[in-house]
């Protein structure tokens, strides 16, 4: 007895495959930069508003990787990342690792893995 329908299960196959590969990933990298960049934000130290404007994002296609960054274009965003011994002066939720920490702490993980979730659904 023949098995029917192999062909389209195969297209189908293919069809989510290359969705999945191609825009659906793109635009979950997307929702996940935006997300980070929004509680990295929140956790920014805030003297002047230089170094919260000088935020920037962008998804980009590199081989067969789509890659998401978000960074900050002053010069000493770098030094506020990766040291400890500082304290914030006006604002309240800034802390050190702020970059890092919109991307892991417990808050945006947990909308990170509902992006995921939500977006690869078939």
């Amino acid at each position: 007895m023949p098995i029917k329908g192999v062909s389209a299960v195969m297209a189908n196959y293919s069809r989510v495959i290359n969705e999945v590969s191609g825009p659906k990933t793109v635009k979950v990298v997307a929702s996940i930069v935006s997300i980070g960049a929004g509680y990295a934000k929140l956790f920014t130290p805030l003297d002047t508003s230089a170094l919260i404007n000088s935020q920037r994002k962008s998804v980009s296609q590199s081989g067969g990787a789509i890659v998401g960054k978000v960074w900050y274009s002053q010069d000493y965003a770098v030094w506020l990342e990766t040291k400890d011994n500082w304290k914030p002066r006006k604002k309240k939720t800034a802390k050190p690792h702020f970059l890092k920490s919109g991307f892991e702490d417990e808050g945006p993980q947990s909308e990170i893995k509902e992006i995921i979730r939500n977006g690869y659904k078939l």
